[in-house]
């Protein structure tokens, strides 16, 4: 019977540290995995998704201090290039399938972008100061 009790105490155990363990890692890769750089500095995160055929939404207003998340939901790599000099807000890189990554907006203004692999895939953000 003791043998039993030290059996299932040590499962219990190991089972606590497992779960425990996989938690952190989870949070770790997925903060990886998503290309995340902390948390929203003012109001809401809004979206852009990429599918393979274009940008959705194609136009998209936020206040400048705000997040957009572009999540690629393609087969292929996604590089986002903006169409300024100016455009240095959206340097994001390349975006793997099924990944997504966030960029906070600090200027105000009108952001043309397009894919770099289709250049008639375009959109826009426009940034307004408050």
């Amino acid at each position: 019977m003791h043998r039993i009790l030290k059996l299932a105490t040590a499962i219990v155990v190991i089972a606590v540290v497992g779960f425990g363990a996989f938690f952190v890692w989870r949070h770790t890769h997925d903060a990886e995995r998503l290309g995340e750089r902390g948390a929203p500095s003012v109001g809401q995160v809004d979206s852009i998704t990429y599918d393979g055929t274009g940008f959705e939404p194609q136009s998209l207003h936020v206040r400048k201090g705000e997040r957009v998340r572009i999540i690629n939901q393609s087969s292929s790599n996604l590089l986002i290039v903006g169409s300024s000099s100016k455009s240095t807000d959206l340097e994001v890189g390349t975006i793997d399938p099924g990944v997504s990554k966030s960029i906070t907006m600090t200027h105000a203004g009108t952001w043309s972008y397009y894919n770099q692999r289709a250049s008639s895939q375009q959109g826009s953000i426009t940034v307004s100061e408050n």
